[in-house]
């Protein structure tokens, strides 16, 4: 596992060559919901091994500890889990970030209808109360944005007024909602992964708390 750690080169620039995080999170994904879903189960994956690889060398040390006597065994066991923390913890970080890295490539990378629907899931997110809305986005995306969002409303009955406006200042891949009375709607890849951030940065919340509760403990 720790080989698999040294084995991920990710230089500045980023261009994203390792074979097992390649073929792990961008292999046969079609969608960003199961890209993520996949992302939360190979950094948990990776946590367990390292737990798994550190718990086989504590047994494998015990028995040449033990015969130095009880006092050195239980300075090597407070020792050892410490690092056992520190490597569960530091091994899911290093996955978390290559897989953040990874989506946010596959996202730039997916083709426009891939990237566009997403788009459109996000911001029905944030419009479902609404009954009408105008959709303003780049020209040369209209016919594509119309037929997806028709596709996507043809099951919600209540969003029966809605039209696709082409505005030459909105970038490609962004969608801007104005409707009387309503609050601004900006949905763009940008934000989308603003929120893939956000997910990962939940989970290493979670992480932290855990290394915390474990440390406290030994």
């Amino acid at each position: 596992m720790l080989g698999l750690l040294r084995e991920i080169d990710v230089p500045v620039d980023f261009q994203f060559t390792g074979n097992w995080i390649k073929g792990s999170l961008m292999d046969q994904v079609s969608d960003y919901q199961t890209l993520v879903a996949t992302a939360h189960r190979h950094i948990q994956e990776m946590r367990d091994r390292a737990k798994l690889e550190i718990e086989t060398q504590r047994t494998e040390v015990i028995e040449d500890v033990a015969k130095r006597g009880q006092n050195d065994l239980q300075q090597f066991l407070n020792l050892f889990e410490k690092r056992r923390i520190e490597l569960e913890t530091n091994s899911a970080m290093a996955c978390m970030e290559v897989s953040r890295m990874a989506i946010a490539q596959f996202i730039k990378e997916a083709p426009e209808k891939t990237r566009l629907n997403a788009l459109i899931e996000l911001l029905l997110g944030k419009i479902q109360s609404r009954s009408s809305f105008t959709l303003r986005v780049h020209p040369g995306q209209v016919e594509l944005v119309e037929t997806l969002i028709a596709e996507r409303f043809s099951s919600l009955l209540k969003l029966s007024k809605w039209q696709v406006i082409p505005d030459s200042t909105v970038a490609p891949d962004r969608l801007v909602v104005d409707s009387a009375g309503e609050s601004y709607i900006d949905v763009s890849v940008e934000n989308w992964l603003a929120i893939l951030g956000q997910e990962l940065l939940s989970l290493k919340g979670y992480f932290d708390a855990q290394a915390t509760l474990k440390q406290g403990q030994s």
